[in-house]
């Protein structure tokens, strides 16, 4: 985060844009203006935020904006129905300490147009996948001749205002890697070979992995369709005047080199439905951190925290003096350094009442990083020593197996669990059944598997936890299958792989882990709690709302210190959904449900916080009120409740937090719970990393930006974050991990993904700490 000098006290003014026509007034309006938004943002080439400063629903432009007076935009939004946006006269002044924080948003949007419009003076140096994001024109390992991808550092900054007035550039850096070679040099009879990923017709088109089409400056990326069967000079655009690829290409990139003899392909944009043709000599593959071509490259995907900042510094150092409006400003030399602000690791209860603090690791010593260390450390002891918080025995087990998994294996396995959940619980695993299933023919469809699957569900009388073994064959939606096909059962799953090193393996650390987290996670499948907070949060009663897969999340923490938990699952009524938006019935009656059943059992409820995972919407907001206003006329909540929502978001600003030792030249990884406050509304929390200067995966600790949305008398931003930070502390199957969510929105991830994910081992997932890497991104 680096100051912007120059711009102290700079006046922020914005025009009105007004709707013509009339809207309908419903849960559908919010959608609409923010969908019209986006629209006139790609149409006018500047920043469009909805408004209701005017009283009605409007639009706000920077007053800059070159825009004439009176033009009418059309958007075509509706079968035979046009809307119309009108440019008006009316400008109005943005006064940053009064003003909204959507006002503040379109502000900070203006200033990033004039730092973006200096990297676009640079065409010599950038080149751009967003206006906000520029990487360096040429690769980082160009000299590197035994390298089969290039890698390209790039600078992702964006504008916020410390404190609701002092403006800051923040960024961080972006690596991308595209292959060497293009499609049209790989052979179409080898494409398959080289390429599966990308041009596998077996392949939906949006699984397909990503291409970059390099047009030189511009470079953008899609997914291959299919051939055309046609060149760039035969292949004519029927809705560009039928001219052919290659005189476009010609006309519009004149710096890029076309052959008019090269292969027409149809490709996508990421995120598109539309597919159009281009010339295959222009698409590069793009690689991530999976790909074998990744690891054989010279430039490494990740950054230490040194690196990072004097990278960010070297881009920087090319803007010099910009202009914003009559006031010319400059980025600082170096970034905004303050005295670290930390939330201390929760208290947390094992069995029997015996509790872990933070106050019990050496804080006197006054090292807090190396006893925030020992304080993490001691959760497996603490957990063998006083057993888990919940003292109910397991059920019944059944293990399911592939039939090929030889026996030593198998009954290593078998061993090996009951000696771990009996160190951990005292009790004995019992296993009533131990069933193989066939792979057959079509391995990887898993149908052996689903097959024993649903027989179990018929034959079981009562609750049986089912342990599998998936196979190393299967594909990658057996596992969402199996889950679904268990009917409720609770299951724990762990690869083929994994129970081979622990069966062969007994003495290293890497099986022990494993052998645990697997105990773990068969504890917490079957409801027992490991632990739990041993001191109260802020707020009463917290909601987590996450949407998937046409599914919505809602997982309900309460009662003392938190340790009730309810979860449930609702859909959305619309047969095509184009946005994340939760209708307010079906969030009014979640709502009042949960809140009902809490009432029953006597837990506080003084206070309701929501966590939402991404954009709050306002029909949710109303659904919201609605059920709280209900609870409020039956006296289940008493007159003076507090209500707040707060928008958790994983992908926001580029800005982390990283420290630095007094006396030592190096920049290291925060102590996870470290927070820069940005304003009343807006807090920068990292919850994950190791302290020092690299984490054990050599990754730099990524950050949440937690956002009041509903403000509600009373509450505290900082306090919101600090129970955000401790709810991430219930990560069961892998105590030594943190976790980057607080539980509330980390469970509804995992119940609504499982469709999605490829049927690896929980117990590999459980140990992946959960740090953001874009598609085709390396940091």
């Amino acid at each position: 985060m680096f100051p912007l000098a120059g711009l102290a006290d700079q006046q922020f003014r914005i025009r009105v844009l007004r709707i013509l026509e009339n809207i309908p007034n419903d849960d559908l309006r919010p959608i609409r203006m923010q969908r019209w938004a986006d629209t006139l943002w790609h149409v006018l080439k500047v920043p469009v935020f909805p408004s209701n400063k005017t009283g009605v629903p409007a639009f706000v432009v920077p007053a800059t904006a070159n825009l004439t007076e009176g033009a009418v935009i059309t958007i075509n939004d509706a079968p035979d129905f046009d809307f119309r946006v009108q440019v008006t006269d009316q400008i109005l002044a943005i006064d940053l300490a009064r003003a909204e924080m959507s006002e503040r948003m379109l502000a900070a949007k203006m200033v990033e147009r004039s730092i973006s419009n200096r990297f676009v003076e640079l065409k010599g140096k950038y080149w751009r996948t967003q206006w906000n994001l520029f990487f360096r024109l040429a690769a980082e390992n160009t000299a590197a001749s035994s390298d089969e991808v290039n890698a390209y550092r790039g600078l992702h900054f964006g504008v916020v205002f410390l404190d609701g007035t002092q403006p800051h550039l923040v960024a961080d850096i972006k690596t991308r890697f595209f292959g060497r070679y293009s499609l049209a040099e790989c052979p179409p009879d080898r494409r398959m070979e080289f390429l599966e990923d990308h041009v596998d017709p077996e392949l939906k088109i949006e699984d397909r992995a990503l291409f970059i089409r390099d047009n030189g400056t511009i470079k953008r990326s899609c997914r291959y369709v299919d051939t055309t069967g046609k060149s760039v000079s035969e292949y004519r655009l029927a809705d560009l005047n039928n001219i052919s690829v290659w005189d476009y290409y010609r006309d519009t990139y004149k710096g890029v080199t076309l052959d008019p003899n090269d292969e027409a392909v149809f490709v996508r944009d990421h995120g598109s439905d539309r597919s159009f043709a281009v010339p295959a000599s222009r698409l590069f593959p793009v690689y991530t951190t999976d790909d074998d071509e990744m690891h054989r490259c010279t430039v490494t995907a990740q950054l230490s925290p040194t690196e990072r900042v004097g990278l960010i510094k070297s881009f920087l150092a090319d803007l010099g003096t910009m202009q914003f409006g009559d006031r010319e400003f400059t980025v600082g030399k170096e970034p905004l350094y303050r005295d670290r602000s930390v939330f201390p690791a929760p208290v947390l209860e094992f069995g029997n009442g015996n509790h872990l603090s933070i106050a019990d690791q050496g804080i006197a010593t006054g090292d807090e990083d190396q006893t925030f260390m020992r304080w993490r450390d001691a959760k497996v002891s603490s957990l063998y020593k006083f057993g888990p918080y919940t003292s109910q025995p397991l059920p019944d087990c059944c293990l399911l197996f592939p039939e090929t998994l030889p026996r030593s294996h198998r009954e290593a396995l078998v061993v090996r669990l009951n000696e771990e959940v009996e160190r951990l619980t005292g009790h004995s695993l019992n296993l009533v059944k131990q069933k193989p299933y066939r792979l057959g023919g079509h391995a990887r469809s898993g149908v052996g598997l689903i097959s024993e699957a649903e027989a179990l569900t018929r034959e079981q009388r009562g609750v049986v936890l089912v342990l599998v073994v998936l196979s190393d064959r299967f594909d990658s939606n057996v596992y969402g299958l199996l889950k679904n096909r268990l009917n409720g059962l609770p299951s724990q799953c762990v690869g083929e792989h994994t129970v081979q090193r622990i069966a062969t393996d007994r003495e290293s650390g890497f099986s022990a882990s494993r052998l645990r987290n697997l105990g773990l996670g068969i504890l917490t499948a079957a409801g027992i709690q490991p632990w739990v907070l041993g001191e109260a949060l802020n707020y009463d009663f917290y909601v987590g709302i996450d949407v998937a897969q046409n599914q919505i999340g809602y997982t309900f923490v309460y009662g003392q210190c938190g340790r009730r938990v309810r979860m449930e699952f609702g859909e959305f009524n619309s047969r095509v959904r184009q946005h994340e938006a939760i209708g307010r019935v079906e969030i009014r009656n979640r709502l009042e449900s949960a809140l009902r059943a809490a009432h029953k059992v006597s837990a506080p409820l003084r206070s309701i916080i929501v966590h939402r995972d991404g954009r709050w919407w306002p029909s949710e907001e109303q659904g919201l009120q609605e059920a709280i206003a209900a609870l409020k006329r039956e006296n289940i909540l008493v007159p003076d409740c507090q209500v707040g929502v707060v928008e958790i978001r994983k992908s926001h600003l580029p800005v982390r937090l990283l420290g630095k030792v007094a006396g030592q030249p190096d920049w290291q990884n925060p102590m996870p719970g470290s927070f820069l406050k940005l304003d009343e509304n807006q807090i920068i929390l990292t919850t994950t990393g190791k302290p020092g200067v690299w984490d054990r995966q050599k990754r730099t600790a990524g950050t949440l930006l937690i956002r009041l949305v509903h403000p509600s008398e009373g509450l505290n931003i900082t306090k919101l974050a600090d129970d955000v930070y401790r709810l991430t502390h219930l990560n069961w199957n892998a105590p030594e991990i943190e976790i980057s969510l607080p539980v509330t929105i980390r469970w509804n991830d995992d119940w609504l993904r499982y469709a999605a994910l490829r049927p690896e081992d929980e117990v590999e997932q459980a140990e992946a700490q959960e740090v953001s890497v874009g598609e085709g991104s390396g940091t």
